[in-house]
């Protein structure tokens, strides 16, 4: 082969190179322009899950009697007791509209140690409150589940975020959010 031949296979192959490297360089910015149109997606779902929380609080509180009747504790009755809300609809920049779904209860809580390594849960002998006579007295609280969905563009389909919260019947009113564990947590 002359050199001429091999200076022309060779730029060839460098010019390939160069073409592949760019095209890289874009697809990976192009992943990363899909990871911020879904964190602003999911942002917006969280966000509307979580309004639809305070939204039940504040209808729960005005007259909690009405609102969230009390449950006598028999396991077959609890889907009579909870109260669905009505359905918010929230328009959104990153999805068209977001649709959330508000369910609340009236419930008595145990204090627990759950072991999420080993799947066992306790309960937790610290927390738990007794009267004057020394029985275990469980704390009234309102429960709310909430779940925010949309129609997603991208992935053809449904997606979704949910909130849970409870307030404490006898407190001020404070909303304390509970989160579902995304890892291997040890809760002591």
């Amino acid at each position: 082969m002359n050199q001429k031949g091999f200076a022309t296979i060779f730029g060839l192959c460098l010019i390939l190179i160069v073409a592949l490297v760019v095209k890289g360089i874009e697809e990976a910015e192009m992943n990363h322009a899909y990871e911020t149109a879904d964190f602003q997606a999911e942002f917006e779902l969280q966000n509307a899950a979580d309004s639809g929380i305070y939204t039940a609080v504040k209808i729960a509180l005005d007259n909690p009697e009405e609102v969230l009747p009390s449950n006598p504790g028999y396991p077959g009755l609890r889907k009579n007791y909870m109260r669905k809300f009505d359905n918010l609809t929230i328009k959104s920049k990153a999805l068209d509209t977001i649709t959330v779904e508000t369910w609340g209860e009236r419930r008595a809580l145990s204090p627990y140690k759950v072991n999420y390594i080993t799947n066992k849960a306790v309960e937790d002998k610290s927390r738990i409150i007794k009267n004057d006579k020394g029985k275990i007295v469980y704390q009234e609280a309102y429960v709310f589940v909430s779940r925010a969905s949309a129609d997603s563009r991208r992935m053809n389909g449904k997606i979704y975020r949910r909130a849970f919260a409870y307030v404490l019947a006898d407190d001020d009113a404070t909303i304390h959010f509970m989160e579902a564990p995304t890892g291997n947590y040890t809760f002591k």
